[in-house]
C-alpha cells in the first residue's frame, strides 16, 4: 500500500472510531480534512526520522558485513580514516571556532566556564557551539558528497 492510500485509509479509521462524535460534528468535511493533513504530517515527519538515521552503504561494504568472520571494527577503520578527516575538518574552521571546539569537545568544558573564558553570556556561548556543530555538519556533507 502507497503512502497516499495509507494516510487516506487511516483518515476513515479514525473517522469510524469518532462516529458517535461526527453523527452531531456541524462540519464533517472539515473534520475529515484536518484529520487527513495532520495524519500527513505525522506520517512525513516519522518518514523523515526514520531516514535521518539510515545509513547507505556501497555494494562492497554491504557484501563484507555479511561474512561472519569480517571484523566489523576493521571494516568500519578502513572505510574512512577518521584522523585524516578529522584534521581535514578543523583546518577548515577558523581559530575562534577551534578554540571552542576544543574547550567544549575536547575539555569537556560546560556553558558556564565557557562563558566566563570568553566574556559572554551562557545564551551566546550556547548559539555558537550550536553554530560550530551545524558547521562541522555542513563540513563533513561536504566532505562525503566530493568524496
Amino acid at each position: 500500500m502507497d503512502f497516499v492510500e495509507e494516510c487516506t485509509q487511516n483518515t476513515f479509521l479514525e473517522a469510524r472510531k469518532q462516529i458517535s462524535k461526527l453523527r452531531n460534528h456541524p462540519n464533517v468535511e472539515g473534520w475529515l480534512y484536518t484529520t487527513a493533513r495532520n495524519l500527513i504530517n505525522s506520517s512525513y515527519r516519522s518518514m523523515y526520522i526514520k531516514r535521518k538515521h539510515e545509513v547507505s552503504m556501497d555494494d562492497a561494504f554491504s557484501n563484507c558485513i555479511c561474512e561472519p568472520e569480517i571484523n566489523l571494527e576493521e571494516l568500519f577503520s578502513s572505510a574512512a580514516d577518521l584522523d585524516k578527516l578529522s584534521a581535514e575538518i578543523l583546518q577548515k574552521l577558523t581559530p575562534s571556532e577551534y578554540d571552542l571546539y576544543v574547550d567544549y569537545f575536547v575539555n569537556k568544558a560546560s556553558v558556564s566556564d565557557l562563558s566566563r573564558k570568553y566574556g559572554i553570556s551562557a545564551t551566546a556561548t550556547t548559539t555558537r557551539i550550536y553554530r560550530l556543530k551545524k558547521k562541522i555538519k555542513n563540513i563533513v556533507r561536504e566532505y562525503f558528497m566530493d568524496n
